[in-house]
């Protein structure tokens, strides 16, 4: 399972009545204050520097450290781009120039390349399969099903070949992509816009694009021609740079508190392991049932991320399998009272499982076919009506968009003078300016009466139909209490802002797919030989990993969400129509391929995710492709190492590592093969499957085509099955955490003055601070110092 922070900073423009706009031909513009070269110059500054690199890559080994702890304890990670930024920011603006007085100054193209970096290095964990297929593959693999192979043991050697096997082919699966999503379509990324929105804000305002709707855009226009005022003001501050220095200040400090709070916790938590399991439920549940408390500070700050509708999905979850499912197994005598709750053979978790699989497969097997017609759909219809074009008069097709909350609850945010940034890229509106001793009336031109004076320029649903004859804006370029805003259209079809030198080349992304091709098939069958998984099984499994890439990068450019869990059971599903049971090593292949897509489409979400955010900044893709190809690199001797560390120094399984995503990877294989379930789990299944396909799809619908606009109440009520079945198979004490950081976000954002941002900087501390700090735990262990 994967998460990713989203932050859509949703907040009112704010246009000074003194700027104006005027047109001139691209021969008449000059490089002066009024062009929008201060933004196009900033992806010619220095970005792929040593000090950059170094520093990022010490903040991806804690991210990574972090992922791979949680990532083995209950299958999350998250690719903690805000932390990310905002430490870089701190080291070099703070300890930086104490070694360094005279080194350049950092830039937020800079702090981009360290972000791209950073993420690249923290998600391995589950990219290369540390938290999932791996431990499934050494952990619960038999020698029968691998082919006659014993995977139990694999060296340091056969990790590193297995990583390098999987690292690189979806990092150049999405440069490609990158023309159509982020440029084209303009998907809205909403983690890649809020990171974005932070790091220019911490590091001084810097220019920024914003991407709205026509509609928004005329009205913008109309208003600066007619000087009216916007009605909702901005909270200005007195100097600009000094507001950047004390949110930055403030934001720092709030993440060293809250690490060093989570960090002394988890030390503590070591001496006295009693915390880990308090029975405050009774004795009786707590031994057959395994409610018990833990209060993890990692886990609240996780809830926090999640919000409270998921964590809420997942308390039902583990109501309904640690509950009400175990109680009737116990009830018909399917599992023995008696033995272990914690055992997978014949305790209740390992009955318990196979309806929470089900469950996952059902949501995210649907959930993926949904969004794969209406992909297709669209795709159709856009090519068909050449997206919204309906001819060289630039006729726009009357559709409203809306842009989507993670936490469902409204929030003043930290930076109510920058408005959410999206992009703008075309060459051709390079000719559009604005100039403040322009006379308004110099481009008065003949259009309808302004709109209602009651929109709202944040959501495109409150503003009213503006119809211009000739005079239709795309560019707008705004100063707004001293910082530059350049405003888009997102319904043209725009060309790259970029030099063409600073965007990857087709001859290098051929080159480097058909090389990352090469590297997975020779370090699979260096791993586990020719003769088990055949070459044609894996250059099927890359090229369908392809595809599968495709819609990831779609659904996180949409929802900010990456399926990969379901993209993955997807690879795994046809895999199981096309290579026979009679096959020898038919689950290792089939668990192979799943990694392969997982990877494919980790990577690819990830990269698209910083290449958002950089094109909104104006950073160079080649920069960030760099960055990403060294954080790869980089990261698969160090999470190789990192997961043998705590394959040793650790039972895994065991009560505390349940590795939860490796048993979903090895027991999805079975099922698709016909394995056989435990006493009582085929109808239970057949119940829980049918219910939530139903849910599922209902769901799917009304979210992709627009009909829970009316009926967003019956849409939060709708369980999501990915969180309720993940809540069956982690312990209880887990989902509960998380549900109190989840209810708590919800309490807080509904208050006056709340600040998402704030509180996503709080729950980022707390699961650093307690993932950082179990490698002490770890050292601890090692040397078996006892407990108290």
């Amino acid at each position: 399972m994967t998460s990713s922070i989203t932050e859509p900073l949703i907040n009112p423009i704010n246009n000074s009545e003194e700027v104006v706009y005027t047109q001139q031909p691209i021969s008449s513009v000059n490089c002066d204050h009024n062009d929008i070269s201060e933004f196009t110059k900033k992806a010619y500054l220095p970005q792929v520097t040593l000090r950059a690199t170094i520093i990022s890559l010490l903040i991806g080994t804690l991210v990574l450290i972090s992922n791979m702890q949680f990532g083995l304890q209950s299958g999350w990670i998250t690719m903690m781009t805000l932390p990310s930024s905002l430490l870089s920011c701190a080291i070099f603006k703070s300890l930086y120039p104490v070694f360094f007085p005279k080194g350049k100054k950092f830039t937020d193209v800079e702090n981009v390349y360290c972000q791209s970096i950073a993420v690249a290095v923290g998600t391995s964990a589950l990219s290369l399969g540390f938290v999932g297929i791996v431990p499934a593959i050494q952990k619960f693999l038999t020698v029968d099903e691998a082919g006659g192979l014993d995977l139990s043991i694999l060296s340091y050697k056969q990790l590193l070949y297995w990583g390098t096997g999987l690292a690189f082919f979806g990092v150049f699966f999405a440069v490609p992509l990158r023309s159509q999503v982020v440029i084209k379509e303009k998907l809205p990324f909403p983690s890649g816009q809020s990171t974005a929105v932070l790091i220019s804000v911490l590091n001084g305002n810097t220019p920024i694009i914003q991407e709205i709707s026509q509609h928004e855009l005329n009205q913008m226009k109309l208003k600066i021609d007619n000087g009216t005022p916007t009605e909702v003001p901005l909270q200005k501050a007195n100097n600009k740079t000094d507001n950047s220095e004390y949110l930055y200040k403030q934001n720092i400090t709030i993440l060293l508190v809250t690490f060093l709070i989570s960090a002394l916790y988890t030390i503590f938590s070591y001496f006295v392991p009693q915390v880990k399991a308090i029975p405050i439920f009774g004795k009786y549940l707590s031994a057959h049932y395994m409610w018990n408390f833990q209060p993890s500070p990692a886990y609240f700050g996780q809830g926090i991320i999640m919000g409270h509708k998921t964590t809420t999905y997942m308390l039902l979850g583990a109501i309904l399998g640690w509950g009400f499912l175990s109680y009737i197994a116990y009830y018909k005598k399917y599992v023995d009272i008696d033995v272990d709750p914690n055992n997978w053979q014949g305790g209740i978790s390992g009955w318990v499982l196979w309806p929470s699989l089900t469950i996952m497969l059902v949501d995210s097997l649907i959930g993926l076919f949904v969004v794969s017609m209406k992909a297709l759909v669209k795709f159709y219809l856009q090519r068909k009506n050449m997206i919204g074009f309906k001819n060289s008069n630039f006729k726009f097709n009357k559709k409203k968009s809306f842009r989507p909350s993670f936490f469902g609850t409204k929030s003043r945010d930290d930076f109510p003078e920058l408005p959410l940034p999206m992009p703008m890229s075309n060459v051709s509106d390079r000719n559009i300016q604005m100039n403040n001793n322009l006379n308004n009336s110099l481009l008065n031109k003949k259009r309808s009466p302004s709109p209602s004076n009651n929109s709202n320029y944040g959501s495109s649903d409150n503003i009213s139909e503006v119809a211009v004859d000739d005079a239709e804006a795309k560019i707008l370029k705004v100063k707004e209490n001293g910082h530059t805003i350049i405003y888009v259209s997102n319904e043209h079809i725009n060309d790259d802002i970029i030099d063409e030198n600073l965007l990857v080349s087709k001859t290098i992304t051929i080159t480097g797919i058909a090389f990352s091709f090469l590297l997975c098939i020779l370090g699979m069958v260096y791993v586990f030989g020719i003769h088990i998984i055949p070459i044609s099984s894996l250059l099927l499994a890359l090229i369908l990993s392809m595809f599968l890439s495709i819609l990831a990068v779609r659904a996180l450019g949409e929802t900010d969400l990456n399926p990969v869990s379901g993209l993955g059971k997807m690879s795994q599903l046809i895999f199981s129509l096309i290579t026979k049971k009679s096959t020898p090593g038919a689950i290792l292949i089939n668990l192979v391929a799943g990694a392969i897509s997982e990877a494919g489409s980790e990577q690819a979400g990830d990269l698209m995710q910083d290449l958002k955010t950089g094109h909104l900044l104006g950073a160079s893709p080649k920069s960030q492709f760099i960055g990403m190809l060294i954080g790869t690199t980089y990261s698969i001797p160090v999470a190789a190492a990192l997961y043998l560390l705590y394959d040793k120094v650790y039972e895994i399984p065991s009560l505390e590592f349940r590795i939860p995503t490796a048993l979903v990877w090895i027991n999805s294989a079975r099922l698709f093969y016909g394995g056989g379930l435990p006493d009582g789990c085929v109808s239970c299944c057949l119940v829980v499957g049918f219910v939530f396909s139903i849910i599922s799809l209902l769901k799917n619908l009304m979210v992709e085509f627009g009909k829970g606009r009316k009926h967003q109440w019956l849409i939060d009520v709708l369980p999501s099955g990915v969180a309720v079945g993940i809540s069956m198979i982690i312990l209880p004490a887990f989902t509960i955490q998380r549900f109190l950081g989840g209810m708590f976000a919800f309490w807080y954002y509904n208050r006056e003055g709340s600040s998402r941002t704030k509180l996503i900087i709080v729950s980022s501390g707390l699961i650093l601070g307690e993932g950082v700090c179990s490698v002490i735990n770890m050292i601890f262990a090692s040397l078996k110092i006892p407990h108290l």
